[in-house]
């Protein structure tokens, strides 16, 4: 029985055609024919808003996601592989058997090789797009119509998803990200409007669409809970769990009894309009939002320096589970992890130097309502 369940969501996974994303105008994303559905999705929760049917020419690096079975060279003559991490050499590839997953650089890009969605795409345009002098921030931002971007960077949960949101549905202000943003070291800002993840602490901001969607926190405990339940008392060990490997179903099965810790993900123009968002824009000011126990906001201006330790410091954290993959990469000399950086620390220091930054201090109770309407009075009295 447990076996017919993953058998019949198996037959849902081959994805029928190849997608392919245009991020602007640098960097190529085509996940060919039969990638698994699981890697599509966790592809377009990135990056859908770039997904395109017509090609972008102007595109100088790619990244191709193929199917693990693709790889070229046969692995199972046990020539090349070696428990958990194996190089080979003349094809420039890092392959993980137990994972199914193979990474390979190419001259001008990456061809991943992969059977489940164990590993970050975000990870791999970042380190292209920093040969371009750009990188991602964990932040979100907003343009204010006249080509002036406000960039919020945050840890996760502090309020910058309700501060952009408010800002971009109720007072005409265009979105650049609500989580992750692009900026170059020309202090130019970039769209990256990645899909956007629903948690509870959003419904005071979007209650119209979590009415619409019908999102209840009940139901979302009660499946995370079953789904531990299940996960933790199925015979996943030993035999059963060996199998499910040799089937190709364990990263499928253990996705599908994964808890969520969000309870639904909805594309971004679903909920701004694809007219709220804004291609590029001028850096204007980096604030940085931050809880605090006191009862009164409190603005703190900062250096470009303290700044950028900042958003280098909160940019990896947020990677931190998948920076070993980068690290092995260095150690096997597929990429340079110490190149790397130095460029994104230098592009970051040339984009908010000479920039108005500053923490933004907010009570730990402070509604998102009130976060919006002291940013908006704040702006009005202290930046032109």
């Amino acid at each position: 029985m447990l076996m017919q369940f993953f058998q019949d969501n198996q037959k849902g996974i081959n994805a029928l055609c190849s997608n392919c994303y245009y991020i602007h105008g640098i960097i190529k994303v085509q996940i060919n024919r039969n990638v698994k559905n699981s890697i599509v999705a966790a592809v377009d929760s990135n990056i859908a808003y770039f997904r395109s049917k017509e090609e972008d020419v102007s595109c100088q690096k790619i990244i191709v996601i193929r199917p693990y079975d693709e790889f070229p060279i046969k692995l199972d003559s046990g020539s090349y592989i070696d428990g958990e991490n194996s190089f080979i050499p003349e094809n420039n590839s890092w392959v993980r058997p137990e994972q199914h997953l193979i990474f390979q650089r190419t001259s001008n890009g990456f061809n991943i090789f992969a059977d489940s969605p164990s590993f970050l795409i975000n990870l791999f345009i970042q380190m292209l797009l920093s040969e371009y002098g750009i990188s991602m921030v964990h932040a979100g931002a907003v343009e204010d119509g006249h080509g002036n971007v406000f960039l919020f960077p945050a840890l996760g949960g502090v309020g910058k998803t309700a501060l952009v949101g408010g800002l971009v549905l109720r007072h005409n202000y265009r979105l650049l990200g609500d989580d992750i943003v692009l900026i170059s070291d020309r202090g130019n800002c970039l769209s990256f409007p990645r899909s956007f993840f629903l948690k509870e602490y959003h419904r005071e901001v979007f209650p119209d669409l979590f009415r619409r969607l019908n999102l209840s926190d009940f139901k979302y405990r009660i499946s995370n809970k079953a789904k531990e339940l299940l996960k933790h008392n199925l015979p996943f060990m030993g035999i059963s769990r060996s199998f499910l490997r040799k089937q190709r179903l364990k990263g499928n099965a253990w996705a599908v009894l994964s808890p969520r810790a969000y309870l639904a993900r909805i594309p971004i123009t679903e909920i701004f309009g694809s007219e709220s968002v804004v291609d590029s824009g001028f850096l204007r000011q980096c604030m940085f939002l931050q809880r605090y126990s006191e009862r009164k906001f409190q603005v703190i201006p900062l250096n470009y320096k303290e700044m950028l330790i900042r958003l280098f410091s909160i940019l990896h954290h947020e990677w931190s589970l998948h920076l070993k993959e980068m690290l092995t990469m260095g150690g096997f000399g597929l990429i340079d992890p110490i190149e790397y950086f130095n460029r994104v620390s230098s592009i970051i220091s040339n984009a908010i130097d000479g920039k108005s930054c500053s923490i933004l201090l907010i009570p730990k109770d402070a509604s998102p309502q009130n976060l919006i309407d002291y940013f908006l009075s704040y702006k009005s009295k202290n930046i032109c």
